[in-house]
């Protein structure tokens, strides 16, 4: 369906845990206290908002978290959504630490590709990021995720303590996808924004000679701009969201975990999508819902105004 400002909404993020098996510093630190939950969706209740949403043409669903393959019975509810008749792809984002023992079992569901968050591959560097020595596990990860037969995309949040370039050759030795992302000043990442070399392009061209936008590429159904770069052999992405807005053509809406529809990034407003179902909504009350809501869609994100911002939740709570 089309909002009030015309752009066409298909693509849905399912938050399906807040538990997380790593302690990034810029989504919920080491010794910061994790928010607990005991009323998180059900996974009935996720197939009934899911199912809603594909009624008003949502097609395309990433399962996030969190950590979504800590949450017991994600690679069924994962076939479940892809039996959709009109869903084109269904993917998962990960950290990569469990991904070796669910990469098969993923692939035969249906899972159409996996983005695996990956910021360095300094084990000490990696180990402070994230609390954990796991690098090789997130490794042994992609290598199994790609014998799998899974398509295999790489997130990489973009900081002054790691230049990027052991990342994309990393990338370009295995055929991966990578995308480089721009902090956003949301939860903890606030404290990062300002470490970010914001010129990506200038930097990539530097090392990798003059860059051409493609325009048409189905690597996703996200916001990243793809270039090809003259000495590499594999398209980069960029995500952009504070230098590089993209708000008059986002097509995406978000399902917390615990039940709560967010249209934007930056706000809290959204819709209570878990108090419909406990008391009993049906499917036709829960296409009415979200469709109101989607219409009322914000125009643009503010993370450039951010005295307007009004999301103040850690982006575990709000789904990655």
């Amino acid at each position: 369906m089309n909002d009030r400002y015309g752009r066409t909404i298909n693509y849905m993020r399912i938050s399906v845990t807040k538990s997380c098996n790593l302690s990034c510093r810029y989504c919920m630190p080491p010794g910061e206290q994790r928010e607990v939950s005991e009323k998180l969706l059900s996974d009935s209740e996720i197939f009934c908002v899911a199912k809603a949403a594909a009624a008003l043409g949502i097609t395309q669903f990433k399962l996030t978290g969190g950590e979504p393959l800590l949450r017991p019975g994600i690679v069924r509810l994962a076939a479940a959504i892809r039996a959709f008749p009109d869903t084109t792809a269904v993917t998962i984002t990960t950290n990569g630490v469990l991904l070796a023992g669910f990469a098969k079992e993923l692939k035969e569901a249906g899972v159409d590709a996996v983005n695996v968050s990956l910021d360095t591959l300094d084990p000490s560097y990696f180990q402070w990021l994230t609390g954990h020595a796991a690098l090789e596990q997130v490794t042994a990860g992609i290598e199994t995720a790609q014998s799998a037969g899974l398509f295999v995309r790489l997130n990489a949040v973009w900081g002054r303590q790691s230049d990027g370039r052991e990342l994309v050759r990393f990338a370009q030795q295995r055929g991966l996808i990578l995308k480089f992302i721009e902090m956003m000043p949301v939860g903890y990442g606030k404290n990062f924004v300002s470490e970010e070399k914001t010129d990506l392009i200038s930097f990539l061209q530097e090392h990798y000679g003059k860059a051409q936008r493609i325009d048409q590429l189905s690597f996703g159904a996200g916001p990243a701009a793809y270039y090809r770069f003259e000495k590499l052999r594999h398209p980069i992405g960029l995500i952009r969201a504070v230098s590089h807005p993209f708000c008059e053509t986002c097509n995406r809406i978000r399902l917390t975990a615990e039940g709560k529809l967010k249209l934007c990034l930056s706000y809290r407003d959204g819709v209570d999508l878990r108090e419909a179902l406990e008391r009993g909504a049906g499917e036709r009350e829960l296409i009415r819902m979200m469709e109101q809501a989607i219409y009322e869609k914000p125009k643009k994100h503010s993370f450039l105004e951010p005295e307007k911002i009004t999301e103040q939740g850690a982006m575990i709570s709000i789904g990655g």
